[in-house]
């Protein structure tokens, strides 16, 4: 995701609320305004779900998020 200006508190604001576990904020080491968003959920299906929530996109805007998101899904081996 890419913030817009200097906002550095929007940054992880997008997911109140959700049943992420231990959510991780990274920033791209040459472009402070690209970060990485590391989540854990319990199952596949809750990922899916936070992934494919409408309210997710607005509510990364509202923190500043300007650029599209690219979200994956994984699974621990």
């Amino acid at each position: 995701m890419t913030l817009g200006g200097s906002n550095t508190r929007g940054r992880s604001r997008y997911v109140t609320g959700t049943e992420s576990l231990t959510p991780g904020s990274f920033r791209n080491a040459d472009d402070p305004n690209e970060l990485t968003g590391l989540h854990w959920f319990a199952s596949v299906d809750e990922a899916h779900a936070f992934a494919n929530d409408p309210d997710l996109k607005d509510a990364m805007a509202s923190a500043g998020v300007i650029g599209p998101p690219r979200i994956e899904i994984s699974t621990q081996v």
